[in-house]
């Protein structure tokens, strides 16, 4: 494996699938207002080090090398499916890798990986160290243990990673169907959190304490500029099994997507063309 110090938080995978004609893509930043086009995909959605796990200078590339062959395993899933349009060429545990794969995306943005790791060297790690060792730890070798996970960059990412995922998509199947949308007069955009999260604005759910699983929320997870994947909620919160429906999307409604995308960024959002990024910034 390599040790990549550059490393993407979205695929290359993923984003030649949004490029225009020439291989190249527009990108929108929010600290600067600004668009650039005809980007190289090898040099934009990087960061140096972003999961490299490093323990007073001696690094680990686990996770990212991890990463690549996720994206090896379903990039020829999402090629089917963009070739048909459709999900009637992958089988069960297609989807199931697919859907995992999705996990990943979310779970690995900057802002994910800057989440996790504050979380994990605070308060609430020590009441999960100590929950699981049901409280017969000393405080002094929990102290010792998260001096060491401070210390250690990426440790806490690295280790909670896989159960981030897990817990993901357990509730995606749980709570939720599947609704893949195509189109072929519009173009789906992407944004460097990857996914959308659309909530309705009614002060009932505004005011609630509820998760967010429990919400009637809708995730908007663009797989290629043509393509996106929609997990609704459930309409019979008892059935068990995971459903996926399939439509096809005029341009106006992708354009009501894409502004949800856009304003879902925590900086970066990417396009095919610099003009649809431009246009959906003036309404923002």
């Amino acid at each position: 494996m390599n040790n990549p110090k550059r490393q993407h938080h979205i695929p290359r995978m993923v984003l030649k699938r949004f490029t225009g004609s020439d291989g190249r893509i527009s990108m929108f930043d929010g600290k600067t207002e600004k668009t650039q086009q005809s980007l190289a995909i090898e040099e934009i959605a990087i960061e140096k080090h972003l999961y490299t796990i490093d323990y007073e200078g001696r690094k680990s590339y686990t996770v990212e090398n991890y990463f690549s062959r996720i994206e090896s395993d379903v990039e020829g899933i999402i090629n089917r499916i963009s070739d048909s349009n459709s999900l009637v060429s992958i089988d069960n545990k297609d989807f199931h890798s697919l859907l995992e794969f999705i996990s990943f995306l979310i779970a690995r943005t900057p802002k994910r990986v800057e989440l996790t790791q504050a979380y994990g060297t605070g308060e609430a790690m020590r009441k999960i160290i100590q929950t699981k060792a049901k409280n017969k730890v000393p405080d002094s070798e929990v102290d010792s243990f998260l001096n060491v996970m401070m210390k250690t960059k990426g440790y806490v990412y690295a280790s909670t990673l896989q159960s981030i995922v897990e817990d993901f998509m357990d509730k995606l199947k749980k709570y939720f169907d599947g609704l893949l949308s195509s189109t072929r007069t519009g173009a789906f955009i992407l944004n460097d959190n990857y996914a959308a999260i659309e909530r309705p604005s009614t002060p009932l759910f505004e005011n609630t304490n509820s998760n967010w699983w429990e919400q009637p929320v809708r995730i908007h997870c663009p797989l290629t500029s043509k393509l996106c994947l929609t997990f609704i909620p459930k309409k019979c919160p008892q059935d068990n099994d995971f459903h996926v429906s399939v439509q096809e999307l005029e341009e106006e409604k992708v354009e009501e997507i894409n502004k949800l995308i856009f304003d879902s960024r925590s900086r970066f959002v990417y396009a095919s063309s610099s003009s649809a990024l431009e246009n959906i910034a003036l309404q923002s």
